[in-house]
């Protein structure tokens, strides 16, 4: 293969726009911005490059625009309509009116040439930014994700290109240091997992990025392909060296329509590039990357139904032992990482991070519901539950008071308020009765009934359920139908333990851990919000949601 010279990063000294076009973004109206945008540049007959960029994280502010001069400092704008496009971009490119001060969400650092803006505050003085870290989210909403010189004017490809330079062995050391947990829900430390992968015979041996993010109220992961889709791509990348894999997989669903996009585009780059294909990067070392997607089946998020849907069958768990890093797909060994555990190994393997910043440290959030800023946000492992949801989210609506939070999913349960003060990390929330699982934080306000909201997640559960075992396949039906009752009133007073007592025959003889997890909606609910049960037990909702014939 023919090989590009190495690319050159991309210089700022010329004005740019960037309209976020995430799928946040194209839902709140980015592609209409975006089309003014582009008029208003046709209309001023200027060199303006306008680039289309991924999300920041800052979701409630969709649209989201940011306007580079040569000189200034960058400015960001939230909110954006189409018709205030011109009136916006005017002061900054053409003519001499002033910039409006309160129209601006705030400005990022001036460099050593740059000047700031008086009057303008700091982009990360924002209440919903100032409790955050970014690493992973640092180039999210900030370079170009179709750009492959973008990513390597930021520092992409120097992790893969150093991680050639040491062993595989040196590589897996290299992550065991620094105790990195994998981000899709388990915890498992990643180093073991490669290494047991690597220390089989068959040396024939597989790569899986899992990107199939099915909880209700996840959309980190998306983000990250979405935003940042080479950081997914480098860390596959250094985690196929490690384990041997000359193949490796991006699994992801099909409704991820965004991602796949930007995702395709990315590879097709690398391997026009030579940086993926026979001796990538120089090296002795081949690896190819392709692009499988789901149907959107929550099983998937179990690794060993993934990878029975990559082999063409049904979305099936199967038995443990043996690992899928002793026999996986096609009865290889394979390693299966989530996107955000690969995006944190690109970043721990780059040779030029700050002194300051300390890879896998932080922990992407989706941020959701009843809240008053929902996005994604990255904090340090330890910030609690309610510095995330008050601080950074802003509560819940004025007037309103807050009532619980679903963490991790449906499999992660609901916590009251009264452990909001919980700091985030896989055995905080585990000492607690939950779980970090996808890292989706659900908030629920004091209009909602505890009863409803464990009826409809354990509906989701049940119908999530593959099927194969029967405490799992009835169970979680079963648990439908006596929410069903409780919720409507018609249910007897014992109803509420032999609930229980359901809950722990499912918990108990399921097969995989996502049956094991499905009643955690209900026993959870059952647990902190017990009050709303027995007022249904008594023909009465207590928020007046429910459909009862007595509310009295």
């Amino acid at each position: 293969m023919s090989r590009l010279p190495p690319s050159k990063p991309k210089h700022d000294n010329y004005p740019r726009i960037l309209v976020g076009t995430g799928s946040c973004g194209q839902a709140a109206g980015a592609e209409d911005v975006f089309v003014a945008v582009k008029q208003f540049v046709r209309d001023g007959a200027h060199d303006i490059h306008l680039i289309r960029t991924g999300c920041m994280g800052m979701c409630h502010e969709e649209p989201i625009l940011e306007v580079h001069v040569p000189g200034r400092a960058p400015l960001v704008y939230g909110g954006v309509q189409p018709d205030q496009v011109a009136a916006l971009l005017r002061p900054h490119f053409f003519s001499s009116e002033e910039i409006a001060p309160d129209r601006a969400l705030g400005q990022r650092p001036a460099d050593h040439e740059s000047t700031s803006h008086e009057n303008i505050a700091a982009l990360q003085a924002l209440p919903y930014l100032a409790g955050q870290q970014h690493q992973l989210m640092r180039r999210c909403g900030r370079i170009d994700p179709h750009s492959l010189v973008d990513y390597e004017a930021s520092g992409g490809y120097e992790a893969i290109r150093h991680a050639l330079t040491l062993t595989p062995e040196q590589v897996r050391e290299r992550v065991r240091a620094a105790a990195i947990s994998g981000r899709g829900g388990g915890g498992v430390l990643t180093a073991n997992k490669w290494a047991l992968a690597a220390s089989q015979p068959d040396t024939t041996r597989y790569m899986i990025a899992n990107g199939d993010e099915g909880d209700p109220g996840a959309f980190s992961d998306r983000t990250l392909m979405e935003s940042d889709p080479h950081a997914v791509i480098e860390g596959l990348m250094i985690a196929a060296y490690a384990v041997g894999a000359e193949q490796a997989y991006i699994y992801t669903r099909g409704a991820y329509a965004t991602a796949l996009h930007r995702l395709d585009i990315a590879i097709a780059f690398c391997r026009k590039r030579g940086y993926l294909g026979e001796g990538i990067f120089d090296s002795d070392f081949n690896l190819d990357i392709q692009i499988r997607k789901g149907s959107g089946a929550y099983i998937c998020g179990e690794e060993t139904a993934l990878i029975s849907t990559l082999e063409g069958h049904g979305p099936m768990p199967t038995d443990k032992p043996p690992l899928p890093a002793v026999r996986g797909y096609l009865g290889h060994p394979t390693v299966v990482n989530n996107v955000e555990t690969l995006a944190v190994i690109s970043h721990l393997l780059s040779p030029n991070l700050p002194e300051d910043v300390t890879p896998g440290t932080t922990k992407l959030l989706s941020l959701s519901g009843a809240v008053a800023r929902p996005g994604v946000v990255e904090v340090p492992f330890g910030t609690t539950l309610r510095q995330v949801i008050f601080d950074l989210g802003g509560g819940v609506e004025e007037g309103r008071g807050f009532k619980g939070v679903l963490v991790g999913g449906p499999d992660g349960g609901f916590l009251p308020e009264s452990l909001l003060d919980t700091p985030i990390s896989f055995e905080g929330l585990i000492k607690v009765g939950s779980m970090l699982g996808s890292g989706a934080l659900v908030v629920v306000d004091d209009r909602t009934c505890m009863v409803g909201m464990a009826h409809y997640f354990e509906q989701f559960e049940a119908d999530a359920s593959c099927g194969k075992c029967t405490p799992c396949r009835v169970g979680t039906v079963r648990l439908v139908e006596r929410l069903e009752r409780i919720q409507k009133g018609e249910a007897s007073e014992d109803e509420l333990d032999t609930l229980t007592r359901l809950c722990t025959v499912v918990s108990e003889g399921s097969m995989c851990g996502l049956g094991r997890s499905a009643p955690n909606p209900v026993t959870s609910a059952l647990k902190h919000f017990r009050d709303d049960f027995t007022a249904h037990l008594a023909g009465h909702c207590p928020t007046g949601s429910c459909d009862l014939e007595d509310q009295s």
